[in-house]
């Protein structure tokens, strides 16, 4: 995901660290939530530019005309056997019921202001502790804004999936520059194997620096689909 790095400080000199929107208490910055958040899908322009088609893929036949299957982008045979690609066109909404819609929902919870939402959007053994550290937020606090937040493509390798962002985060500390990004296959292009990618993501979530564009990590548990954090495993 667009990497996040800003501070607030919540009280008695308490500073709480976010990343990408799981709060960790850390001697240092906080990486903050999101606010007004619009959900857009990547222009025309931004798909023509790297090799997708801006209109369905039809195929015909002596009486009917049915859709094509979709065509896989040229990097995907990189990330390995088995892994299932989706195009950014593909519809979402927030939830549990994909990768990129587990993605979609932290990042509406974000722009919510409401923090505690944020919360379900992470695997069960976090949801706990990420209350506790989301109730020392004050109410209504924003730490971050989100523009033109939309899904760029997403692998998924049986039971873990990268999920791409495309838009801007901005942190609330006007010291820190923003990060963006504009290319739904951005990290993908680099054809390297999805445990590769996989866990240059993690490092990137873990990360107390990095204010820059990584893939989000999610994980499936049941039946649903949650933000992977690293620290506890995502395991329940």
């Amino acid at each position: 995901m667009i990497g996040r790095v800003s501070a607030c400080k919540v009280g008695n000199g308490v500073v709480i660290r976010l990343r990408q929107g799981m709060p960790v208490v850390l001697a240092g910055a906080v990486v903050g939530l999101a606010a007004g958040c619009s959900w857009i899908q990547p222009s025309n322009r931004v798909l023509a530019e790297h090799g997708e088609s801006t209109s369905p893929s039809v195929g015909t036949s002596s009486s009917t005309s049915a859709p094509a299957a979709p065509s896989q982008p040229a990097w995907a045979a990189a990330l390995g056997a088995g892994v299932v690609v989706t195009a950014p066109a593909a519809a979402a909404t927030p939830g549990h019921d994909s990768p990129g819609g587990a993605a979609l929902g932290l990042l509406e919870a974000e722009a919510s202001r409401t923090l505690g939402r944020t919360c379900a959007y992470f695997p069960p053994s976090d949801q706990a502790s990420c209350q506790a550290l989301i109730s020392l937020v004050p109410a209504g606090r924003s730490l971050e804004t989100v523009r033109n937040i939309a899904l760029g493509y997403v692998a998924v390798d049986g039971n873990e999936a990268l999920v791409g962002i495309t838009g801007t985060i901005c942190g609330d500390d006007a010291a820190l520059a923003c990060a963006s990004n504009d290319n739904p296959a951005a990290i993908f292009l680099e054809a390297k194997p999805f445990r590769e990618l996989w866990a240059e993501s993690v490092a990137a979530d873990i990360s107390t620096t990095a204010h820059s564009y990584s893939l989000a990590p999610c994980v499936k548990i049941g039946r649903k689909w949650y933000n992977y954090y690293p620290l506890s495993g995502g395991k329940t």
